[in-house]
């Protein structure tokens, strides 16, 4: 099965039954057992890399344009952190939830490596 999606980004629950990528108008969840995508475009334009977080109820995605990573919870969108200034002009080009922490991420730009916590 194929989707016409364009995509820059593609992340999976800690229990394989929902992909995220990430499309020119937001992200997408996909049903991969169904090939479908499953919901409408989200969290806003343009979004970069994606992680979701071990316990799968959050999403971590950045904003390269705007210099932003946020954490969404998925159930209903809200913004569960916000980091407002990634340093560095070069896009994130990886992005890890922490493994047993929903509230940690490490992202990297360039070559640096940046850890995100509850307290920013």
């Amino acid at each position: 099965t194929s989707l016409n999606l364009i995509q820059s980004a593609l992340a999976a629950d800690p229990a394989g039954r929902r992909l995220f990528a990430s499309a020119a108008d937001g992200v997408v969840e996909i049903d991969p057992a169904l090939g479908r995508i499953s919901s409408e475009s989200r969290f806003g334009p343009n979004p970069g890399a994606l992680a979701v977080s071990a316990d799968g109820q959050s999403l971590w995605v950045t904003f390269d344009a705007q210099r932003r990573l946020r954490r969404f919870r998925l159930a209903d969108g809200a913004v569960l952190q916000d980091v407002p200034s990634i340093p560095g002009t070069l896009p994130i080009h990886a992005l890890a939830a922490h493994p047993s922490d929903p509230q940690i991420a490490v992202f990297a730009v360039g070559s640096q490596v940046f850890a995100i916590g509850p307290s920013g």
